[in-house]
């Protein structure tokens, strides 16, 4: 463009219509007679915008009508294990169920919801979660890896992991 102060870029251009129509536009601009090739040869070499990496791919279309590829990895999900013992509850006691729904409400059961991906597992944040349960009183709560070995210590979650469990990995005894 010979005025850099009005009007879009060529690349900004470029972004917004398709092949066939840059063909058309160099046609009808310049009578050239290589329009399709050179049309071809500028939307193979164009960059792509962010490249994207992973294990999953999806089609997508842009607003140019091009399907593009788009990479992606799911988190790995790491299985949290949680053992209550020495249950000390009142009569106003909402049950076992809701300790464990609430556990696994701030965990995740899946890689949607719960803590977030590359979060770890705080201990000292299990508690309060237990404690706010209605009519318990005291309990020892420890976590695991591997539903054997359990401690009260942080569970470090890689940045392409994602902390999960489920009802049954939380053991009320």
């Amino acid at each position: 463009r010979l005025n850099q102060e009005k009007g879009i870029s060529a690349a900004e251009r470029l972004d917004t219509i398709g092949r066939d129509e840059l063909a058309g536009m160099l046609y009808e601009n310049s009578d050239e007679p290589y329009c399709e090739e050179i049309a071809k040869a500028i939307y193979s070499r164009r960059s792509g915008g962010v490249q994207t990496i992973g294990s999953v791919s999806v089609n997508v279309v842009t607003a140019s009508k091009q399907q593009l590829a788009i990479r992606f990895s799911r988190p790995t999900p790491k299985k949290i294990w949680i053992k209550i013992s020495k249950l000390k509850k009142n009569s106003s006691y909402a049950g076992d169920d809701t300790i464990r729904e609430a556990l696994v409400e701030y965990i995740g059961s899946s890689t949607a919801g719960g803590l977030e991906i590359g979060i770890d597992v705080i201990y000292i944040k299990l508690p309060g979660i237990v404690a706010a349960v209605s009519g318990v009183e005291d309990f020892d709560i420890d976590i695991s890896i591997d539903g054997t070995t359990y401690g009260k210590s942080n569970v470090s979650i890689g940045y392409r992991e994602k902390a999960i469990t489920e009802e049954s990995a939380v053991i009320i005894e």
